[in-house]
């Protein structure tokens, strides 16, 4: 019983906010200032972490179509401008390619080793040149 209370005891500032808001106005050591502040910034970091974990999913999900975002949005005009149904992307090998085409490497093997232990490497092409279904060049 005495470790559910403290997980509930965790749990008790997320369902009951103004209770979170008056213990830390009436603390005694930190003061009414200084606790309204740390709640403003621990707010404020909380909407940037949800900001930046919302771009994180869309540039994923970006590399996962082979798509940039320019084209994404040219594609939604398209699909909302016209009666054509959505064409094939040129860029687009599939979602296993398209991830070892953004990280340049060749097996799974190579991808969790240049995840695990980032290194400098010299890019395979130049980045203004792209190649699509046409030609499958390596």
């Amino acid at each position: 019983m005495f470790h559910d209370q403290i997980l509930f005891g965790l749990f008790a500032p997320i369902l009951q906010p103004e209770e979170l808001v008056t213990t830390i106005i009436e603390h005694k050591t930190i003061g009414p200032i200084t606790g309204v502040l740390t709640l403003f910034l621990f707010l404020t970091n909380l909407v940037a972490m949800g900001l930046v974990l919302m771009l994180t999913i869309w540039q994923i999900s970006l590399i996962t179509k082979g798509q940039t975002c320019v084209e994404e949005r040219i594609d939604k005009s398209i699909v909302t401008n016209s009666v054509q149904g959505q064409k094939q992307r040129p860029y687009d090998f599939g979602f296993k390619l398209n991830w070892a085409r953004f990280f340049e490497v060749n097996k799974i093997s190579e991808l969790l080793f240049r995840l695990l232990i980032p290194f400098p490497f010299q890019p395979k092409h130049d980045g203004t040149q792209w190649i699509s279904k046409d030609n499958k060049e390596n």
